[in-house]
Order: structure tokens, then sequence, then C-alpha cells
């Protein structure tokens, strides 16, 4: 599934209901987002991915996130979180579990 634009206290119920969808059906607890085309995140959308990746983990699944974007990096890291969403660069890489370089974002971030 794919998401774009902002994802704030505006649009995170759409994210919501999607993400719910996605988790509620028995056989596809395996969820990439691929935020690619996503130019801005807050808090409220980590609170909805958050939540997405408890239910996913205690259905057996899990939830990966695609993303390139230099600011949900930073939101991630700053919050501790880039243990739980670590880099993907494409859905392919997410379902293989091919994760982005340690460095690779961080150092986008420093310059």
């Amino acid at each position: 599934m794919r998401a774009e634009g902002e994802l704030d206290i505006l649009t995170a119920p759409a994210l919501h209901a999607v993400l719910d969808a996605a988790l509620d059906d028995p056989g596809d607890t395996l969820v990439v987002l691929d935020l690619s085309q996503v130019t801005f995140a807050d808090v409220t959308f980590l609170r909805v991915v958050c939540e997405a990746r408890r239910t996913a983990v205690c259905r057996a699944g899990w939830l990966r996130l695609v993303y390139t974007h230099p600011a949900i990096g930073q939101l991630l890291h700053v919050t501790r979180l880039r243990g739980e969403f670590p880099q993907y660069l494409s859905a392919c890489d997410a379902v293989h579990d091919r994760r982005a370089s340690t460095g690779s974002l961080l150092d986008r971030l420093a310059c």
C-alpha cells in the first residue's frame, strides 16, 4: 500500500482505516507501507504506524516502511523508532527484508 502527501492529524484516520483493513485480513499480516511520496509526517502518523505494527506483530506478521525522504528518517530517529521501522528503499526490499545501509539516510540528514 502507498501513502502520499501529508500524514498528519487530518489524514491519520484514513491511514488508520486502511492499515486496520489490511491487518484484519487473517491471511495478510505482512504489510508494506510505501511512504516514498509522503512530503510531511508528524507524531500523529507515528501513533498510527506504531499501533499497526503492534497489531501485525501480535498476529505473527510485520509492518515495514519504505521511505526515502530524510524528514521521515529524522522523525523516526529522534523518536528512537528506527529500530522498529528500519529504512527500506523499495517495496521489494521491504518484502525481502533488505534494509538500507545504516548510514544512507543519516548521512543525508547530516548535510
